[in-house]
């Protein structure tokens, strides 16, 4: 009996030990979000990943604040000055959220090169699992390294937030348009907290 009281005791340090782990990770993802430049006068409201939806046609996060947080769709979803989603369904106390890859995304954005032109183009998701720049004139010169950044057209997605960066040319040069993959700042899988900006 007293081997037991002391599993069952062990069994609560433990989980107690992990409500701390996921505390301190919250925190120190508050404290990055805090000290980027001029980003402080967006209202921001952190939310946790909690699962993946992939019933549907694309795939979904799904994060743990909802209508009861004053979470609604079209808001745009960051982590840091990178742009991860936006919300496109809600619940009490879940959001859904369109990631960049997802078979239904589509951001406008212009690509940064080194001929200082910053192109307009579209990334596109693909497959649920990449995202794809696509819809940049075959005469601009672009490059693999090059940032790519929304530009705002549409006002679905504010402009000035870093999608990636361009890796490899995917399309030929008798094409009308170049394409290229989408290489993320982060990967999809690994978020674990995300922020659902208030004001945009």
């Amino acid at each position: 009996q007293e081997n037991e009281l002391l599993n069952e005791e062990l069994v609560h340090l433990h989980g107690e030990f992990v409500d701390y782990l996921e505390l301190k990770e919250e925190n120190q993802v508050l404290r990055e979000q805090l000290n980027i430049l001029g980003d402080r006068d967006v209202q921001k409201i952190l939310a946790k990943v909690v699962g993946f939806d992939n019933t549907g046609n694309s795939l979904l996060l799904i994060v743990d604040k909802g209508e009861v947080d004053g979470i609604h769709n079209g808001m745009v979803v960051v982590l840091g000055r990178v742009l991860i989603v936006r919300v496109i369904e809600t619940t009490q106390r879940h959001a859904y959220l369109l990631p960049v890859v997802a078979a239904e995304s589509r951001v406008p954005v212009r690509v940064y090169s080194i001929s200082e032109e910053n192109p307009a183009g579209m990334v596109i998701g693909e497959f649920n699992h990449q995202a794809i720049v696509t819809e940049v004139l075959q005469e601009e010169i672009i490059e693999s390294g090059d940032l790519v950044v929304s530009s705002g057209e549409g006002g679905v997605y504010p402009a000035g937030l870093l999608l990636g960066r361009l890796g490899e040319k995917l399309s030929s040069d008798n094409e009308i348009f170049q394409r290229a993959q989408l290489d993320l700042e982060y990967e999809l899988t690994e978020l674990l907290f995300v922020f659902i900006q208030i004001e945009s």
